[in-house]
């Protein structure tokens, strides 16, 4: 994943604040550690400005989102500035559950902090604050009413770089947390990984996860234990899933990932999907080819005709630094692509596009979210969102204009009802959270 800018604010680098984004890849080592020296050089040196094109807020947005909340309570369980939201989701009950990845000892460790909200936000937990660097915290609900966080663990608190780390997570039981399960070990040095869950119908929590790039594990969940499958031949750790139940059809649950094959000795990347169908995996479906650029951050969903759609973003030609298009492709078998297309919004065409998420409601309209980065990665993030409806994508609009700053990922979950759910930082400490009711949207 590509790190993103670091705080104009901010007087030393850090390896936390971006962690989420600075997976390796096999063979970019080099690379990336140029990339960050030019990103870090970048921000910098510019003053940071808020562009001026988004200064005024838009109608649709300000009357479709909600006055933003702030998590009171959660800035006291933070211990430092170095802190972001990991990810968020949604259980049956509609309560919503966030964890947020916090900064220690300048970076070298993470402490995992978990909060939820039935109404009101509360019941802070931190679920590890044990030395070493700890990165890409999910969380996954299931319909027995319990909370999963998983993370990758480092072994070695001191070590910088490529490290031997695990996987593991923690399980809310009521009111209870259970003690940190080892869900499974790695013994080499990671050159990149990546987990993605979802609850299945029948019950069960399923999810693939890797942590060297090129081999892949199935996870499952019904009871009290995790079941680790048997090691699956795989290649790249940028995941995301999709699933639906097509009647008498096996259920199929779906994921996407950015991967590299022997025949890009460049390292830029395809975009591909496997379907999974039971614990057999589909052979690799191409959505995306390219010789030229790198692809970044692909996003799936699947609606209830059983089409596939993936966004995902690219950057400029080899060298480039963050990326600067969203490209959009459909499948209606997940086999046979449409080509790639453009569809970047107007609003952010030149800057650095970051951090997607994408939903789809009941009326199989898409949902998504990304920020970006104006002045070449020296503003602060942007948040935007944009809507698919009947096969064409609508204006995108700035969310929130009225944080100046806001310098954090915009998480988002959908629930049952179809309100889609954010939660961001404004960069001081303080998180909050907002919704947009997809059902109001006509």
């Amino acid at each position: 994943m590509i790190p993103r800018p670091p705080r104009r604010a901010r007087q030393r680098s850090s390896a936390s604040r971006g962690a989420r984004c600075t997976v390796a890849w096999p063979g970019c080592a080099a690379r990336r550690v140029a990339l960050s020296a030019v990103l870090v050089a970048a921000a910098c040196s510019r003053e940071q400005r808020t562009d001026p094109a988004l200064t005024e807020p838009s109608p649709a947005t300000t009357a479709g989102w909600s006055t933003p909340r702030e998590i009171v309570g959660l800035q006291a369980v933070l211990v430092s500035q170095e802190n972001r939201v990991s990810d968020l989701a949604v259980d049956q009950a509609g309560r919503l559950h966030a964890v947020f990845i916090d900064s220690t000892d300048r970076g070298r460790g993470h402490r995992v902090v978990y909060a939820r909200s039935d109404g009101t936000w509360g019941a802070f937990a931190v679920l590890d604050s044990t030395p070493g660097h700890s990165d890409l915290a999910t969380i996954v609900t299931d319909r027995r009413g319990h909370a999963t966080v998983l993370w990758f663990k480092a072994r070695d608190p001191r070590a910088r770089g490529p490290q031997v780390t695990d996987l593991v997570s923690r399980t809310l039981d009521g009111s209870t947390w259970r003690p940190t399960e080892s869900v499974f070990r790695h013994d080499q040095p990671i050159t990149g990984y990546g987990v993605a869950f979802i609850d299945r119908p029948d019950g069960v929590t399923a999810g693939v996860a890797t942590i060297d790039g090129s081999e892949w594990r199935s996870l499952e969940r019904s009871g009290d234990r995790w079941d680790v499958g048997a090691p699956i031949a795989g290649n790249g750790h940028q995941f995301a899933w999709a699933s639906q139940n097509r009647g008498e059809e096996q259920r199929a649950l779906a994921y996407i990932g950015t991967f590299w094959t022997p025949a890009h000795p460049a390292n830029t990347s395809d975009v591909g999907l496997r379907v999974l169908r039971g614990r057999v995996f589909d052979l690799p479906n191409v959505v995306h080819r390219d010789l030229v650029h790198f692809s970044y951050h692909p996003r799936l969903a699947l609606d209830s005709r059983g089409t596939y759609h993936v966004l995902w973003h690219e950057t400029g030609p080899v060298g480039g630094m963050l990326p600067r298009r969203i490209l959009y492709a459909t499948s209606a078998d997940g086999r046979q692509w449409s080509p790639a297309r453009d569809v970047t919004p107007d609003l952010t065409r030149g800057e650095g596009v970051y951090s997607p998420r994408l939903h789809i409601d009941a009326r199989d309209r898409l949902h998504y979210t990304f920020t970006y980065f104006a002045s070449g990665g020296a503003s602060n993030p942007v948040p935007v969102y944009m809507r698919l409806e009947n096969g064409a994508w609508l204006p995108a609009e700035r969310v929130f204009p009225e944080f100046a700053a806001i310098d954090s990922e915009l998480e988002t979950a959908m629930d049952a009802q179809g309100r889609l759910w954010a939660v961001f930082g404004d960069g001081r400490g303080r998180y909050y959270s907002s919704v947009l009711d997809t059902r109001a949207i006509r």
